[in-house]
C-alpha cells in the first residue's frame, strides 16, 4: 500500500477512553493484512525515558543531540523533542504505510476520536473522520463500535489509499 510517505491517522479522545485499546486493536489486524504501522504515543506527563548515569544518558549530556541504543533485538532512540522535527519523523517512518499517532489532539491529522463515556471533547484540531465507541452518532461522521474492528480497518485502508 506504500504510496511515498506513510498515512497519518491521529487517535484522540479523553483519558482513559480506550484509545491504546483501539490502537492495539488497529495494529493488530492491519499488521496481519500485511501492512507495516508505526505508532506514537504523545503524553502530557513529564517523563524521562533515559536514565540518569547510563552511557546513553553521558552521551547525550556530553552534547549528543540524538542517541540511539541497539541491542541484538531492539533499538531505542533518545533526543530533545526540539531535535525531532517532521523531517526526521518522516524519515524513522517512512517504510510504514499506516502510523497512528496516540493524544494527537492538536495536528491538522486526520483523526479518529475515541468516545468512551465522557462528553466529546472540543479542542480538536483537524478533521474528524471517524469515532470509536460513541454512543451518539454525528451526522457526517462514521461511527464503529467494539465488533466493527475490521470495518474500521477498511475504512482506514481505503482512506489512506485516497478513496
Amino acid at each position: 500500500m506504500q504510496n511515498r510517505k506513510p498515512f497519518i491517522i491521529g487517535i484522540t479522545g479523553r483519558k482513559k477512553s480506550g484509545k491504546t485499546t483501539l490502537i492495539e486493536l488497529l495494529a493488530k489486524k492491519l499488521s496481519a493484512q500485511g501492512l507495516i504501522v508505526g505508532t506514537i504515543k504523545n503524553t502530557t506527563h513529564k517523563v524521562e525515558f533515559d536514565t540518569p548515569g547510563k552511557d546513553t544518558y553521558r552521551h547525550r549530556r556530553a552534547g549528543a543531540a540524538i542517541t540511539l541504543i541497539r541491542s541484538a533485538k531492539e533499538v531505542a532512540m533518545f533526543t530533545d523533542s526540539d531535535y525531532l522535527n517532521q523531517r526526521l519523523l518522516w524519515i524513522v517512518f517512512e517504510e510504514c504505510d499506516i502510523v497512528m499517532v496516540e493524544g494527537d489532539s492538536k495536528s491538522a491529522f486526520p483523526k479518529i476520536y475515541v468516545a468512551g463515556a465522557s462528553p466529546p471533547r472540543t479542542d480538536i484540531a483537524g478533521p474528524v473522520v471517524a469515532t470509536w465507541g460513541g454512543n451518539e452518532q454525528q451526522e457526517g461522521i462514521r461511527n464503529y463500535e467494539t465488533g466493527q474492528i475490521d470495518d474500521l480497518c477498511r475504512f482506514l485502508v481505503d482512506l489512506a489509499k485516497g478513496n
